[in-house]
């Protein structure tokens, strides 16, 4: 290639440029708040990488910005370009760029990745790592094609706290994005012009040009660098129409295999097919593209080329949970696996087992019981509050509300499920080794046996469990290990737990007082229900210990998540956190200053919306699996196009068909919940629901949501956890003010939605500044 300017953002003239990249300047030092600005380069070309670029700059300093020359790239010479470049570089303690330089395989797939999509990852990406680096930004504004308010309220919900401007021609309406527009264009020119060809086939190094398709120097390299065997050099993009064309006319015919089926995209699949997709930490974007590009109902590839479904049809969802529910249950794998790490509780038992066991809880989830439960709650939640008070009594401090709303979630459940302590609550308490391995078990689970899913129901088959355990302790792979270790503190905890139970109910009614929960909890309950029960519906002593880590383990993650959340979006939602501080503390004045009573506290408007709301967008679990266990047909409330381009109303189910059912999605459908689907709204449930969503009848058993799911294996306990959520932010809320710490929070899509400080980290944390709220 000719000679060429070098610049930092792109490879040296020797170097190949086989995977994408990111390049961040020096971070600068100036006071914020910041604003930031996006663009992209490179969409049109045929040859070349796409390059995504970010400017940004305290919002004080956007006077500077005005004068400093930066405008739309496309309007702006080579030189000129160049020169922009240099001032952007030459104020780091105010001025800050990164560009993302995307060399995508995709383009190479059947069908191709979405230009958007791809364009939306890259733009996430370049602002979680901008605040990563400590940068706070107030405003965000992203250059885009198209359709604009979804995708902007979709990045107002990943970043609570900043405000997002999404539009058209944003390089020629903000100095910022125009910015922005510069260091990618430029970037993308020198990785063009200092182009190194791996190939290295002599008849391929003659000038590329531009890279778009008039250019007549790139039309030139078009037509002299094909091969007709391997096509061109890694710099064309495949999948662009311009390149297509050239293949048709001058190289060898390939016939693809998955030709008119490209959503199976058979040969291009590993044997996990789409599940990594799926259930990826980030598969938030992929979940909705599946319901905005497909619909309801879609076709996936599961392991080793299995056809399954992924719905959220609500007629479909019906018979999958409530109707059918004797031909569509849990997956072999879900039972098998569950059994490990549970025992035989509530979640491994089927069919007959599985009712009597729903039959011996069912009175403890009660609203009689769960008045009862309110005074153990408001007495565990006031530990937590205690702890803030210290925190914060000096002024505002951060604080790790994850960590802390786990711990309270456990010892929540401790008390009044189990009538067991594991935490003090006080800042120096040694941490429980229940709660330890509670907290570890979803990431530690999806890391290590995810690649096993189809293979555990046969290897749990293979001699007895003592040959088994033995088989376990002999593979060396740490987080296999780590997982053993896991199960076996549950388990042996479960044991502690039950036998303690079990005593002071041999001993009588004043021993069985003395204990904590004061044998108002839910096992002392269901024990001595199970002494007096028929012989017919007495559980064993198996399925009794099962409950405990079952109980457990459904009461801890979700409730933590569900309350760190819902504390997020209110730091983000200052006007809401304003607004339901001062309902509940006019509830408590209105009660003589005592905590609020029972009835009062389920009723108040806004802090109840203001739970559903969340639930709705962000429910804990994302995604339920049901499978097929003899031949169905499955109804369908909107008909979808088959395969033969045909629209059916029903779908032909062969046995072992495997259903994924979108929580979110059926949560969160614009078609009916209304355009503002996406947004966090609680004001909607101040108001009636919309018609469509009514006259759709989602199965579930709570507020027209899939959040607890429906039918035989609804959650038991979603009036309990619910109660649970409104004692702690009824405490919190009252005394503290939540605020962002201005760090990156990613929420990952694990089986429980947890926040981190990175998409692969296996340590939730919410870091949020919290001071005492004014009176």
């Amino acid at each position: 290639m000719a000679d060429h300017i070098q610049i930092p953002s792109a490879p040296g003239p020797s170097k190949p440029l086989t995977e994408s990249y990111t390049y961040h300047s020096p971070t600068p030092t100036a006071a914020g708040p910041y604003i930031l600005g996006v663009d992209e380069a490179g969409r049109g070309p045929v040859l070349g990488p796409l390059v995504y670029g970010v400017a940004y700059c305290p919002a004080s300093y956007q006077e500077e910005m005005e004068q400093l020359g930066f405008a739309d790239s496309k309007t702006l010479n080579a030189a000129t370009r160049s020169g922009l470049l240099d001032i952007l570089s030459s104020d780091p303690p105010n001025l800050g760029w990164s560009v993302r330089v995307a060399i995508s395989s995709g383009m190479l797939r059947r069908p191709p990745t979405n230009l958007n999509r791809q364009s939306e990852d890259a733009t996430i990406l370049l602002i979680r790592e901008v605040l990563a680096k400590g940068i706070k930004l107030s405003e965000v504004y992203v250059d885009a094609l198209g359709t604009t308010t979804t995708y902007e309220k979709y990045l107002s919900s990943l970043f609570p706290g900043i405000n997002f401007t999404v539009t058209t021609k944003a390089d020629s309406k903000f100095k910022i994005v125009g910015a922005a527009s510069v260091a990618a264009k430029v970037t993308r020119d020198a990785c063009v012009e200092g182009w190194h060809f791996e190939e290295g086939v002599e008849s391929i190094t003659s000038t590329v040009g531009s890279g778009y398709p008039s250019d007549p120097n790139t039309q030139a390299w078009l037509k002299t660098s094909i091969d007709p065997v391997f096509g061109f050099p890694r710099i064309a993009r495949f999948s662009w129409n311009t390149v297509k064309l050239i293949l048709d006319k001058n190289a060898h015919a390939v016939k693809w295999i998955d030709d008119g089926q490209a959503s199976l995209v058979k040969a291009f699949e590993g044997g996990q097919g789409h599940l990594t997709k799926l259930f990826s930490a980030t598969a938030w974007g992929f979940h909705r593209e599946l319901a905005e590009k497909f619909g309801s109902v879609v076709r996936v590839r599961g392991p080793f080329g299995a056809t399954e479904l992924y719905t959220f049809d609500p007629k479909a969802v019906h018979h999958l949970l409530v109707k059918d529910q004797n031909i569509y249950d849990e997956s072999k794998f879900f039972f098998e696996i569950n059994k490990i790490m549970f025992g035989e509780g509530i979640f491994t038992s089927k069919g007959d087992a599985h009712r009597r066991q729903r039959k011996m809880l069912n009175p403890v989830f009660s609203i009689a019981h769960m008045r009862e439960m309110s005074l153990i709650f408001y007495e565990v939640a006031h530990k937590v509050r205690k702890v803030f008070e210290q925190k914060v009594k000096n002024g505002p401090a951060e604080i790790d509300v994850m960590e802390w709303m786990t711990r309270l979630a456990l010892e929540l459940i401790g008390q009044s499920g189990l009538g067991y302590s594991f935490d003090e609550l006080t800042e120096n308490a040694v941490p429980h080794r229940y709660g330890e391995a509670a907290k570890s078990l979803v990431p530690k689970q999806a890391k290590s046996i995810a690649i096993l899913v189809p293979l555990i129901p046969y290897l749990t088959k293979i001699g007895t469990a003592k040959f088994r355990r033995a088989i376990v302790d002999l593979i060396p792979a740490s987080e296999l290990k780590d997982l053993k270790d896991i199960v076996d503190v549950l388990h042996e905890t479960s044991v502690e737990i039950y036998e303690s139970k079990k005593k002071a109910i041999s001993e009588g009614d004043e021993a069985l007082s003395r204990q904590i929960g004061r044998g108002k909890d839910i096992m002392s309950i269901l024990l001595k229900a199970n002494m007096h029960a028929d012989e017919d519906d007495k559980l064993s002593e198996e399925q009794l210990l099962g409950q405990v880590t079952s109980l457990t383990f459904a009461a801890t993650d979700t409730t933590s998540g569900a309350l760190s959340r819902t504390l997020h979006l209110l730091s983000a939602h200052k006007d809401v956190q304003s607004k339901v501080r001062e309902e509940i503390r006019q509830a408590r004045q209105a009660n003589g200053g005592n905590d609020i009573g029972y009835d009062t506290l389920v009723s108040l408007p806004l802090l109840d919306a203001i739970c559903r709301e969340t639930l709705r967008l962000h429910p804990p679990v994302s995604t339920v699996l049901r499978v097929a266990y003899k031949d169905a047909v499955l109804p369908l409330s909107t008909p979808v196009k088959g395969i033969n381009g045909e629209y059916i109303s029903e779908i032909p189910v062969p046995e072992g068909t495997a259903f994924h059912i979108s929580i979110l999605n059926s949560n969160t459908n614009p078609e009916l919940w209304g355009p503002d689907a996406y947004e966090w709204k609680p004001e909607r449930w101040l108001n009636p629901l919309p018609q469509s969503l009514i006259d759709a009848r989602i199965p579930g058993v709570y507020s027209q949501l899939l959040t607890f799911i429906g039918g035989g294996r609804s959650c038991i306990g979603f009036k309990f956890s619910q109660l649970e959520m409104k004692v702690v932010l009824a405490l919190l809320l009252e005394q503290f003010e939540f605020s962002p710490s201005g760090k990156n929070i990613f929420w990952q899509m694990t089986g429980i939605a947890t926040p981190n400080l990175d998409a692969n980290s296996t340590n939730p944390t919410l870091p949020m500044v919290v001071s005492l709220a004014s009176e």
